[in-house]
């Protein structure tokens, strides 16, 4: 069933190339107009480069440097408003497998939006629903990562706009192959689905279809999002539910059996006149898992939990960040976060006590498509101590 689906999710993204699309909300890209209706189709051509100076330090190892070019961006976007399509395909050739998004979109109504491909899963954490180009630091939180991984993945997705003035509600659902990315070989478990509601109590932000985490637009009046998410994963064999076949567990007749996974998120921001305040908060547990009762080797799963702390990240984190970016494009900000294991004093659990604190310096040139950061953060591991890290980070988005 989850083969039908990947190949179902494939074929209809191939059938967008027929069409000549647009994403009106990237500013700083590059647009392809037809010239006989140019207010019905578009291509939109853009991308995102960063390069990042770190260095390390800590009492336990020696200190480090590096330099690379951290993420390299290429994007097609497009919409054919008559045939009421979408499309985006992006790669990032920074990474070894590059291959991030192919979706089309359906939009039967202005309000009631249709998705099937892979992209990045509403089910996720907010700070997880970002461009890459849009987060904060240069690496995400300890939510993102201890909780999660790319955030991307196939399926079939729905968004719908509910309200009337400033007063906004926006419920999302996703059904995917709940192996994470670019996974079309054989699937070792079952779906992974759920749903996410948004409000917007004062309405929209200036930047919604460019959502970032500061106030880049200065907000005349105050606006908020409260948001939440729920997955159900049946059958992962991932840490976090983000890829597969990285263990292996059996049921009583040594069996392949994988246990169920599920995350609960709440997120808030606010943001005005410069300044934003944003929170987030995820939790990751299993349940019904009575089928999973021994490890590859034959031995049993102990409690608690079955033993399963030592495969899955089972527990919660939190980020906290403050920021203020002044009219000229400089900005300040603050980021605190926490991870902390279900099982506490389990030493080979996966998911570790930490918190890490960061501060931040940035200046936006040219309409916020260039940014320049300096960053320090500091990183506390209850298993293997602390490490201070400082970055000097450039990205440009075009």
């Amino acid at each position: 069933m989850k083969h039908l689906l990947s190949i179902f999710c494939l074929v209809l993204c191939s059938l967008a190339f027929s069409q000549t699309p647009t994403d009106t909300t990237a500013v700083q890209s590059i647009d392809l107009v037809s010239q006989t209706t140019p207010q019905e189709k578009r291509l939109n051509f853009g991308g995102y480069l960063q390069v990042l100076y770190s260095h390390e330090s800590s009492k336990a190892a020696e200190s480090t440097d590096k330099f690379l070019l951290n993420h390299v961006f290429l994007s097609l976007k497009g919409e054919a408003v008559k045939e009421k399509l979408s499309f985006e395909v992006q790669m990032d050739f920074g990474l070894k497998d590059p291959f991030l998004d192919a979706w089309i979109g359906y939009h039967p109504t202005k309000a009631l939006t249709l998705f099937v491909g892979q992209k990045q899963t509403p089910l996720n954490n907010r700070e997880l629903l970002l461009k890459s180009s849009k987060v904060s630091f240069q690496d995400k939180g300890l939510l993102s990562t201890e909780l999660g991984a790319s955030g991307r993945e196939l399926g079939l997705y729905g968004e719908l706009i509910l309200g009337k003035k400033e007063l906004k509600l926006v419920p999302q659902i996703a059904l995917t192959t709940g192996d994470g990315r670019n996974n079309l070989g054989e699937s070792l478990g079952g779906f992974k689905y759920g749903a996410r509601l948004d409000f917007y109590p004062l309405g929209f932000f200036k930047d919604q279809k460019a959502l970032s985490l500061e106030d880049l637009a200065h907000e005349e009046k105050p606006k908020i999002l409260i948001g939440t998410a729920y997955s159900y994963n049946k059958g992962v064999s991932h840490k976090t539910g983000d890829g597969q076949g990285a263990f292996l567990l059996l049921d009583s007749q040594l069996n392949p059996a994988y246990p169920n996974y599920q995350k609960l998120y709440a997120d808030v921001l606010v943001k005005y006149s410069g300044f934003a305040l944003f929170a987030e908060y995820g939790k990751s547990t299993t349940l019904n898992n009575e089928l999973v009762v021994k490890q590859a080797d034959g031995s049993p799963l102990l409690e608690p939990q079955k033993q399963l702390y030592s495969y899955l990240a089972l527990g919660e984190a939190y980020n906290l960040q403050l920021s203020y970016t002044f009219q000229g494009g400089l900005g300040l900000l603050a980021r605190y976060a926490s991870s902390s294991p279900e099982f506490k004093f389990m030493q080979d659990s996966v998911l570790k006590e930490k918190t890490a604190l960061s501060f931040g310096l940035n200046h936006y040139f040219y309409n916020h498509s260039v940014k320049l950061q300096a960053a320090y953060s500091h990183l506390d591991t209850s298993s293997i101590g602390s490490r201070n890290r400082g970055d000097l980070m450039l990205k440009v988005a075009f």
